[in-house]
């Protein structure tokens, strides 16, 4: 795929990536993924007019499947995806990797807009995550169902949660900011603080994020920080 390529999705529609599958665009020309109702990019695709606006859902997902270990998304803005078909409520992650051994890296991605979750890690493989933005999604902005994932230096923000790490699975954050979260920036299933290794992140306040809960031995009381569920190692 060519850098400053953008890609139209009919509704519903989605893609399957079951071999390795390195999209790379540029700081100058990012390769965009879209609903086909998105006049804003390469015009008027549908011929309506105004007749239809984009809206979150509009399309389904990008799938990384067995097979497609080693894929590299960098330099890529993701828009409106999140529904298997728009309007049916049907809820699925922008960006997904169920594989078996499928290590994807999310690099210089912009995610926006999304029906459901932004990204969603549930195969055996690690989701590796750099430099990029998940933002106005209407579910978590990373679930980590199975495996685990590596985030560096990345924005959540607008979200009703921003991590969220599910039974046996892991997730090391270091570098992120955390913004704009109605729920827990940050959240864990399990009960092991090395599953959730959140050290040296900015969570809206100098005093760091706010945890009132003793149950994990931590407590750290910072009304303007985000807020973050017990048994994550934030390092206070």
């Amino acid at each position: 795929v060519a850098p400053g390529t953008i890609i139209k999705m009919a509704p519903g529609a989605w893609i399957a990536v079951n071999e390795k599958w390195q999209v790379i665009g540029t700081a100058e020309k990012p390769i965009i993924f879209t609903s086909a109702r998105d006049d804003s990019l390469g015009g008027d695709t549908n011929g309506d007019g105004d007749g239809t606006l984009p809206a979150k859902g509009d399309w389904e997902s990008i799938y990384f499947e067995t097979g497609s270990d080693g894929s590299v998304l960098q330099y890529v803005e993701v828009r409106y995806a999140g529904q298997s078909y728009p309007g049916n409520n049907d809820r699925r992650a922008a960006i997904q990797a169920n594989g078996v051994g499928a290590n994807v890296t999310i690099k210089n991605v912009r995610i926006a807009q999304n029906f459901d979750t932004g990204l969603l890690q549930s195969g055996t493989g690690t989701m590796t995550v750099q430099d990029s933005v998940v933002n106005d999604m209407g579910g978590a902005g990373l679930v980590v169902n199975q495996g685990s994932a590596s985030v560096s230096n990345t924005l959540f923000a607008v979200l009703p949660v921003g991590v969220s790490i599910a039974p046996g699975a892991s997730a090391t954050v270091h570098g992120a900011s955390f913004a704009n979260i109605s729920g827990n920036a940050a959240q864990t299933a399990n009960t092991d603080l090395a599953l959730a290794d959140f050290t040296g992140n900015w969570w809206g306040d100098p005093a760091g994020p706010n945890d009132t809960s003793p149950t994990d031995g931590q407590v750290n009381a910072s009304p303007n920080g985000e807020p973050v569920s017990d048994f994550i190692n934030y390092g206070k």
